[in-house]
């Protein structure tokens, strides 16, 4: 509950427009990738996670391009959450995990525009 209300003061018209539209195009070229995979069922909620990401981005990190982001500002992002949102270890490690799979869409399809960028979240090796 608290997410949503919160996030009906961060999503305001007003900061929607400001929303960078090369952004707009990588998580909807991101969120189509999906509907191909028949994930369509997660993509309303998805959409709904990116706008608050988003919009944040407006208001606290001068509106970056997503591919320009480092480990500080996800791990900014995610304080962010906990502390004025109230967000559970739940919900992070949801938002952690929803901006890892948009990263690792931007290293594997979009490397040709983005040649320099590397995912910033950190993976655990796997053994």
């Amino acid at each position: 509950m608290s997410k949503s209300n919160y996030r009906k003061t961060i999503v305001t018209e007003e900061v929607t427009k400001r929303i960078n539209p090369r952004n707009t195009r990588i998580v909807n070229l991101y969120l189509k990738k999906l509907q191909e995979k028949n994930i369509s069922h997660s993509i309303v909620k998805r959409k709904s996670d990116f706008v608050i990401f988003l919009c944040w981005n407006v208001k606290y990190n001068d509106n970056l391009l997503i591919p320009t982001f480092r480990k500080t500002q996800v791990n900014n992002f995610l304080s962010w959450g906990v502390q004025e949102c109230g967000w559970s270890s739940s919900r992070v490690n949801a938002m952690k995990s929803l901006l890892n799979t948009l990263f690792d869409f931007v290293v594997d399809f979009l490397h040709d525009e983005y040649p320099t960028f590397h995912n910033p979240i950190e993976r655990k090796s796997k053994s």
